[in-house]
């Protein structure tokens, strides 16, 4: 079984944009909504932790919902309020996590288009492996010092 854990707790404040980065609308759906989409198809998905901004449980809980509805999801979606860092939000989500002898997978929201494929052939390498796994993609644009 896979346990998924979105990472979104984040209050987007260098985006400008004075909402939670991962509320933010791309294509007509909100990050989170985007995030939450994939991470529902991941192969063996036992539950979706989202680790939400304090101040919006309930906002992340309706899009929660209303994703699972489009989607015809059974997946339990639990959400949980971040921490003041990454590293805090993660470790809450995952004592939120009711599937504790599962493969966890930990995403940012703020990166919502890595497909599913990808989401299962980490799962697959930690599976076969027992050891964490960190997915690398080839860098298209150039880099450049200043």
């Amino acid at each position: 079984m896979v346990s998924v854990i979105l990472v979104a707790a984040g209050l987007g404040e260098r985006l400008g944009m004075n909402m939670p980065k991962a509320l933010v609308p791309v294509a007509g759906e909100s990050l989170v909504a985007h995030s939450l989409k994939v991470a529902l198809k991941v192969s063996n998905v036992a539950e979706v932790v989202i680790a939400a901004p304090d101040t919006h449980l309930e906002r992340f809980g309706e899009i929660a919902v209303a994703v699972a509805n489009a989607t015809s999801s059974t997946t339990p979606i639990r959400i949980v309020a971040g921490g003041v860092s990454r590293q805090q939000s993660i470790y809450k989500a995952l004592g939120a996590a009711q599937s504790t002898d599962s493969v966890v997978l930990v995403h940012d929201v703020a990166r919502p288009f890595a497909p599913v494929e990808l989401y299962d052939r980490v799962a697959m390498t930690v599976q076969q492996s027992r050891a964490g796994v960190v997915p690398l993609l080839p860098v298209v644009d150039t880099i450049k010092r200043a």
